[in-house]
């Protein structure tokens, strides 16, 4: 449904009468909203993802602000919700959302490591076990922490 709307504008002197006042006419105009992310303009209205070929971070242009509609960590092809934590590779992990300032930054963060041996079972960090790999038996295997990542080490 589109409304047109016009306003009556009278413009007065305090030396002219009411009969020798000029009368405008203004017509609204509508300006495209759109929002802008990243350099590329969006439509108001249009659902779109960061970066683009993803579902797990979404926005909506709303009055030309962007309003996120899905925020989440994409890891290895599946996202995880801002919050949910989830197991990979014997180890537990976190979707965490930071904003300092203006800066908002999504970020896996590991919050229990493990790895596997060579039969797949799953060990926590600093669990020593037997383990082979390549053909080569080990007996003192263990699970080390490296930044945020677990890996196995054996002697």
């Amino acid at each position: 449904m589109v409304f047109i709307v016009f306003m009556l504008v009278i413009f007065t002197n305090v030396h002219d009468t009411a009969s020798e006042a000029e009368i405008a006419y203004e017509w609204p105009t509508k300006e495209k909203v759109w929002c802008e992310l990243n350099g590329e303009r969006y439509h108001e209205g249009v659902v779109f993802g960061v970066p683009a070929n993803t579902t797990c971070n979404t926005f909506k242009c709303v009055n030309g602000s962007l309003v996120a509609q899905h925020e989440g960590c994409e890891l290895k092809n599946n996202c995880y919700t801002v919050g949910d934590q989830f197991e990979l590779s014997c180890s537990t992990y976190k979707c965490d959302k930071i904003t300092q300032d203006t800066v908002t930054q999504l970020s896996v963060e590991l919050v229990l490591g493990g790895c596997s041996d060579s039969g797949k079972k799953c060990h926590k960090v600093g669990e020593v076990f037997p383990s082979s790999f390549n053909g080569v038996a080990y007996k003192n295997c263990s699970c080390v922490l490296q930044g945020n990542a677990v890996n196995v080490h054996c002697r």
